[in-house]
């Protein structure tokens, strides 16, 4: 009533249940009591089409709670999604959001994995990792700036790199060193990334 008497525009009054219980399925859409009647919209996210929310960064969050044959596909989904928010402080904030949402359906294992992944994956720090790489294969020839790109991802993220990691490096083509950037930064620890080494020449 205070609404409609300060704005005087119709109110749309809606509840959205984020977890299917017992008990969800069973409210009602009206609540009375004695003169007063309340109408409002019940809306499931586990009925709901992801679509409308993968398409609108503010609805995100939502997104990962919404009808899927292949849940953890969806959740993969939405956080490439996230991942291309270009605002740091923006990205930030829908990310947090949207993992605390998706802990309401996933592991929060699952939840980091997938979250990590693809924020790097797209963020513009592994952009920035790119351009560095081609930047010092212009001053210093292609392969040593993409091989630096790689022991300086490596680094940032799990700390010192052995040195035998290094001199694997020095034995590998162009084209492996590019595909070893990408898994400096989607890799999930050290170890995963020494194991996907190729033996070189």
């Amino acid at each position: 009533m205070r609404l409609y008497r300060r704005y005087r525009v119709p109110v749309t009054q809606a509840l959205i249940l984020l977890k299917e219980s017992s008990t969800s399925n069973r409210l009602k859409d009206t609540f009375r009591l004695e003169n007063t009647r309340h109408k409002y919209q019940i809306i499931r996210m586990w009925e709901q089409e992801p679509d409308i929310f993968l398409q609108n960064k503010a609805l995100l969050p939502l997104a990962a709670l919404c009808r899927s044959a292949a849940p953890e596909q969806l959740l993969n989904q939405v956080a490439e999604e996230v991942g291309k928010i270009e605002t740091a402080a923006e990205r930030s904030q829908i990310s947090g959001c949207t993992q605390l949402l998706a802990g309401l359906r996933f592991n929060k294992s699952l939840i980091q994995r997938l979250f990590r992944e693809a924020v790097m994956r797209e963020s513009v720090i592994y952009q920035d990792i790119l351009q560095e790489g081609l930047q010092q294969g212009v001053q210093q020839g292609v392969q040593q700036g993409i091989k630096s790109s790689i022991l300086d991802a490596l680094e940032v993220r799990f700390g010192a790199v052995p040195s035998e990691v290094a001199e694997r490096l020095n034995f590998l083509t162009t084209e492996q060193l590019q595909q070893l950037l990408r898994q400096s930064v989607t890799s999930r620890s050290l170890e995963e990334f020494i194991n996907q080494l190729p033996s070189g020449n």
